[in-house]
């Protein structure tokens, strides 16, 4: 079910990516994305394991550079969200591989998945309110912002781990 995932993540990154580029009239940046892309669906299909880092770098290099280019920025987020999100299953998949046999198996995939889902939405949320928002804030605004975003996160993730047990 993981790698079933994985590969429709690796599909939509690479697709929005593209797509992105496309709409913007760039069909070399285009045919770059979806070829790199289908690259990482092959490797991804072969189990190379390296193929999800190289595919997530590839992805958010791609992804600033469509935005600092002016492609579709939705496009370019959705394909990065994506991109992160076949990276964790890919990371959550070998995981799964390496630990003794687990009884709830199953279940635990499905967790992780819901989590995932929920990540990703909010993720998807949260960018797009971003891009829609022209704020100009200071660095020592910024930096505050940061440091208490950073610390709600490892709650969030103490939170979870917690609920895990």
């Amino acid at each position: 079910m993981v790698a079933t995932v994985g590969f429709v993540s690796i599909a939509v990154a690479g697709g929005a990516l593209a797509g992105g580029y496309a709409l913007a009239g760039r069909p070399v940046e285009s045919a770059l994305s979806a070829s790199v892309a289908i690259l990482w669906l092959i490797l991804h299909r072969r189990g190379v394991t390296w193929a999800a880092q190289l595919g997530l770098v590839a992805a958010a290099g791609a992804a600033a550079i469509g935005m600092m280019l002016g492609a579709g920025s939705a496009w370019m987020l959705v394909g990065l969200v994506a991109a992160l999100t076949a990276w964790d299953l890919e990371a959550f998949g070998r995981w799964l591989q390496h630990c003794p046999a687990v009884d709830e198996a199953r279940a635990l995939q499905q967790t992780h998945l819901q989590r995932l889902l929920v990540a990703d939405l909010l993720g998807l949320g949260l960018g797009l309110l971003a891009l829609q928002l022209r704020m100009r804030l200071r660095l020592g605004f910024l930096v505050l912002l940061g440091v208490v975003l950073a610390i709600g996160l490892s709650r969030v993730v103490r939170y979870l781990r917690r609920q895990a047990e």
